[in-house]
């Protein structure tokens, strides 16, 4: 389940789109402050009474988000019962408050990713250590829960659509001399 901030569903770079179209079992719900969320001279969104729909169908749901209280992704590898992977798409920031702010979502268990994960989408770049592209995050948990091979058949796709980009801004040279040095 790809939780789309409805900033990121225009642009061109964002890789959760990309993500869902290789996944036939993915799911996408768009977020944000979007106009008919809003309840009437309200700033914030209204708030619902519970839990969405797609959250309260939701099987065994797991947020895929680094929280200080996030058990590692691999806990949950021997569940009897499948999760639905909950993965918030967006800036750090829109993914801190979609968390607040959707109601039940604060209260599914966090999973972490393994530490130590290095990005290599060159498109958008966050210099803090452990910042994933949100495709380069599901391949990482999909390697963890399903099958490793998933996991590099994914990131194969994201490194084309990197390298294709990159080639047509005139950018595929200097991007490649400095992953070099």
């Amino acid at each position: 389940m790809l939780l789309l901030h409805q900033l990121e569903a225009r642009k061109p770079t964002n890789t959760g789109r990309l993500a869902l179209r290789c996944l036939p079992n993915s799911e996408q719900v768009l977020r944000g402050r979007l106009d008919h969320d809003r309840s009437p001279g309200s700033i914030e969104p209204a708030a619902p009474p519970g839990p969405p729909e797609w959250l309260a169908r939701a099987r065994s749901p797991v947020l895929l988000f680094p929280h200080e209280e996030a058990s590692p992704l691999s806990a949950w590898v021997e569940q009897p019962t499948p999760i639905t992977l909950v993965v918030p798409d967006g800036t750090w920031s829109q993914a801190v408050r979609a968390r607040r702010r959707i109601p039940g979502l604060g209260d599914i268990p966090c999973a972490a990713l393994p530490p130590g994960l290095v990005s290599g989408y060159h498109l958008r770049h966050d210099p803090r250590a452990g910042r994933l592209s949100t495709l380069e995050a599901i391949a990482h948990a999909l390697g963890v829960l399903e099958d490793p091979a998933l996991a590099e058949a994914l990131l194969r796709v994201l490194r084309l659509a990197v390298e294709r980009t990159l080639k047509i801004r005139g950018q595929l040279a200097r991007v490649q001399e400095r992953s070099a040095g």
